[in-house]
């Protein structure tokens, strides 16, 4: 045996575990079910220590799907800390799905190690998820979780300077200490003769080992040396199989290497490394960097139909479900958590990093599809469900509806409805009987039905009454705090007066820009389309050149305008010639309509929608302000980010980058620049601010394979397959219905937290009705009769409207109530909760829901700090 020196390196044998990606997940299901039972036949016999499942337990699960005998054996394995899993349900994408999602994912992976009285991993352990925001450090600290580990988004400067390890610093200013895999999970593995080893061969093995990673391991020294003399290897790759011999291995490296090798897991590193390391520094970056590994940081448009779409799902479960079964849970008792958890944890499978990527096969993307579409049907079927049996507690009469409010503030509500009567003319009146504002901007009659009657000579058919169907847009709805509110139709036997029309926006056109200034502030910008060639693919936008070369070539526009009510409406039809695909020369006319809403000061909604006509192209959506920014703005995981563009993207290829760091960056639901305007909506999902004054949306990506060599952003081999281009048809979204809404605010020191919510989400509201029950699928059951309480809910609110709620929600244990949200302004705030005006005592918990701090009156809330709050149900109550 050489001699010893002082490096003490940790073999931690892993496999990372993507259910779906070039596969589907039936696939990986099926060698799940193998490695399983290979893994617990090798605990069994001794032949291996302990092996980590990735860092999550939605494995076990599927595992335990197909096969259950294997439970109690399983259990006792994880018990042991033998089967390591969890923290986390799946390994999630941190910036393409909206907050909530991420703090249900860690919720959902430690409470199913609970449920096995075992202990999960204590890391945040991400290997492979497209980089990192910058408010995980708070939420992991909110968790328990103080070590994490990761690979993907560091910077060259922070590599350089502080090396491997550090103390990662949040948007909050929550630290975790953080290891960076340099050279990731598999680069290791992938020197390991999985199938080929045996006890003849286990010496020529470690010594070809050693050989192989020479450079890669003196390299990790050299980047560790400064803290300490422990470093990781993580031994595996993605669907590795279970590693054999690993013990004789261990014992052969030592044998032949001058280093001390380790047999170990990642707690047992983060234990050691914490006894052998001298000052280590923090940065506060996000980590979003594709030097060491590539980000693709414009995957957030790729698939833009399913990223939409769940984006969709989650801002109904989460702003309007959640809520709305909680008010039911305290009228009635019933809270139908299962369905919650089947939505959840479909909608967490879905947002594995590839899976909502939509870096995946066409097969794959359309099974991510269909699950969402499945948790849409769920979320869609509660809520009407809940709001029928309200309305029918409070016995609303035919063509009456209610509203209601999820928030625990008043609100003012601005939104589009669909509305059925037997009349063409209508008034909406409120509880006071006072008529409401709103405008109908379209209606459509319907005199085909027929009903069918049993008879004594069978099936009676008759007409049905005709009806009207109107699409309405109800104006400054005033909802008081977490109830409903009651509305009546009326037919309308007076024309209303000519309203005098504000003119809030002088809007014209100009060629193909449409042109809008703000009288209130004097504020102009143009709007306009901008159509690029993709040379990318799956993961990520390439340009034909470093240069922009636009190939949407101007033809014609019309433009409309017309006054309903108080409402202005403008209609943009631009139609464009552009390229049939990438190579080629033939063109096809493409035709995007625009719709302008103006009804108040400073905002505007527009609605954008086209279908695609043409491959292998990027649409994107830009607003040209006169006055030039040096930063932005947006949401992003319980928090409001300032972005400057960064300061490595002249030097990326010098420096060797795996990928340009282009100034592309996500958003949850705003964007804005510091001088321009901002943008809400739940339908994209990055943006870009060029040339300091265009604040660029991208619409959707045309791409036709999953991955490609050699793109001009991204050099060398592709991602996914390098070795064969996987064509993917769908994901050129050829006639595909684009539909964008979006609502543009001149005002730029609105709370935009606030404000953005209150836009994106749809009204909470039930009409009953017998003219067409298909609308909402549910209504047309017969449902049980649902005994209420006797007891009042009293109205509950929150004392400060600029603290954002992005939860309320029953408790996961329990019978208390839990609200979360998030202070996004620049100062602190206090916060108390009131029960009809009288303050309450409540306990703040943690993000496990565990009590940190009891009867409180008020709470301080610092910027960007996440307060989780547990509100007795009782006291919601009168006695």
């Amino acid at each position: 045996m050489k001699q010893k020196n002082n490096w003490y390196i940790h073999l931690v044998p892993h496999t990372h575990w993507d259910k779906e990606w070039y596969f589907t997940k039936q696939d990986s299901d099926i060698l799940l079910f193998d490695n399983i039972n290979k893994l617990l036949e090798m605990l069994d016999n001794n032949e291996i220590n302990n092996f980590t499942y990735d860092g999550q337990v939605s494995v076990i699960d599927d595992y335990l799907k197909y096969d259950k005998t294997n439970i109690d054996k399983i259990k006792k394995y994880i018990k042991e800390k033998k089967v390591i899993i969890g923290p986390w349900y799946t390994q999630p994408d941190l910036f393409n799905i909206t907050s909530e999602s991420i703090i249900r994912n860690l919720l959902y992976g430690i409470n199913f190690c609970k449920k096995f009285e075992a202990n999960h991993l204590n890391i945040a352990y991400v290997p492979d998820s497209f980089g990192h925001n910058n408010q995980m450090p708070q939420i992991y600290n909110l968790f328990g979780l103080n070590n994490f580990l990761y690979w993907r988004g560091i910077s060259k400067g922070i590599l350089d300077k502080q090396g491997v390890l550090s103390f990662w610093k949040g948007i909050n200013g929550d630290k975790i200490l953080s290891y960076n895999m340099q050279y990731g999970y598999w680069p290791f593995g992938a020197n390991f003769p999985y199938n080929s080893i045996n006890e003849s061969n286990i010496d020529e093995s470690a010594k070809r080992f050693l050989n192989n990673t020479k450079e890669m391991l003196e390299s990790i020294k050299e980047k560790s040396k400064k803290c300490t003399n422990h470093i990781l290897v993580p031994l595996g790759g993605d669907q590795a199989p279970i590693i054999r011999h690993l013990k004789g291995f261990t014992e052969k490296l030592n044998e032949f290497s001058e280093d001390n090798w380790i047999l170990s897991d990642y707690e047992k590193f983060f234990d050691d490394l914490k006894n052998n390391i001298s000052k280590v520094d923090a940065f506060d970056e996000e980590l979003r960097y594709p030097f060491l590994s590539r980000i693709h940081r414009t995957i957030g448009s790729q698939r833009q139909d399913i990223k939409s779409k769940m984006k969709s799902l989650e801002t109904e479960l989460y702003y309007n479900l959640e809520p709305l079964m909680t008010f039911y849970y305290l009228s009635t008792g019933i809270y139908n958590k299962q369905f919650l958890d089947d939505i959840i944890k479909n909608l967490l499978v879905s947002q594995a990093h590839d899976s909502i990527g939509g870096c995946n096969s066409d097969r794959t993307n359309s099974d991510v599809k269909n699950r969402i579409d499945r948790c849409f049907d769920l979320v869609e079927s509660l809520k009407t469900k809940v709001l029928k049996n309200i309305a029918s507690k409070i016995n609303i009469k035919e063509e009456e509806f209610i509203i209601f409010n999820p928030e625990l503030t008043e609100e003012i509500t601005n939104k589009q409805i669909k509305i059925f009567s037997k009349y063409k003319d209508i008034d909406i009146l409120d509880e006071e009987n006072k008529v409401i504002n709103f405008s109908i901007l379209k209606s459509e009659y319907h005199n085909s039905g027929m009903i069918v009657k049993p008879s004594a000579n069978g099936e009676k058919v008759e007409k049905a009454n005709g009806f009207y169907e109107h699409n309405i847009f109800l104006q400054n709805v005033k909802l008081k705090e977490f109830s409903y509110k009651k509305f009546s139709l009326i037919e309308k036997t007076k024309k209303n007066k000519e309203s005098l029309l504000n003119e809030n926006f002088d809007i014209k056109i100009e060629h193909e820009k449409i042109i809008i200034k703000s009288k209130s502030n004097k504020k102009i910008i143009e709007v306009f389309l901008e159509a690029e060639r993709d040379l990318g693919d799956s993961y990520d936008f390439s340009p034909e050149a470093d240069k922009t070369i636009l190939i949407n070539n101007f033809l014609r526009s019309r433009f409309s305008k017309k006054n309903i009510d108080n409402l202005q409406i403008y209609k943009v039809d631009l139609y464009y010639l552009v390229p049939n695909s990438e190579t080629s020369e033939a063109e096809t006319e493409q035709k995007v309509s625009i719709i302008l809403k103006v009804f108040e000061s400073n905002k505007l909604h527009l609605s954008l929608n086209m279908v695609n006509k043409a491959k292998d192209i990027r649409w994107r959506l830009s607003l040209r302000s006169k006055d030039k920014s040096s930063y932005t703005i947006n949401d992003q995981c319980y928090s409001v980010i300032n972005r400057e563009h960064n300061k490595y993207f002249d030097n990326w290829k010098k420096d060797g980058w795996k990928e340009a760091p282009v100034n592309i960056e996500p958003f949850e639901s705003f964007c804005g620049s510091e001088n321009g305007v901002f943008v809400y909506t739940k339908d994209l999902n990055e943006y870009e601010l060029k040339n300091d004054t265009d604040l660029v949306l991208t619409l959707f990506r045309s791409v036709s394979s999953l991955g490609r060599n050699n793109l001009l952003w991204r050099p060398g081999r592709s991602s996914g397959t390098s070795e064969f281009n996987i064509e993917t048809i769908d994901s050129r979204l050829i006639n595909y219905f684009l539909n964008v809404n979006l609502l543009i605010n001149f005002n730029l020191n609105d709370n935009h937290s606030i404000k953005s919510k209150t836009y994106i989400k749809d009204c909470l509201y039930y009409q009953k009705q017998n003219f067409n029950n298909l609308y909402k699928k549910f209504d047309r059951f017969l449902t049980n009769e649902v005994i209420f309480n006797t007891k009042k809910i009293k109205t509950i609110k929150v004392n400060n409207s600029s603290f954002v709620i992005k939860t309320i929600k029953k408790e996961e244990n329990g019978d208390n109530i839990i609200v979360r949200g998030f202070n996004p302004t620049d100062k602190e705030i206090d916060l108390m909760i009131a029960c009809e005006n009288k303050n309450i005592i409540f306990d703040l918990v943690n993000l496990k829901e565990e009590v940190i701090l009891k009867k409180l009156s008020s709470i301080k809330i610092k910027k960007n700090q996440i307060v989780s709050i547990k509100i007795n149900g009782d006291v919601i109550y009168d006695k």
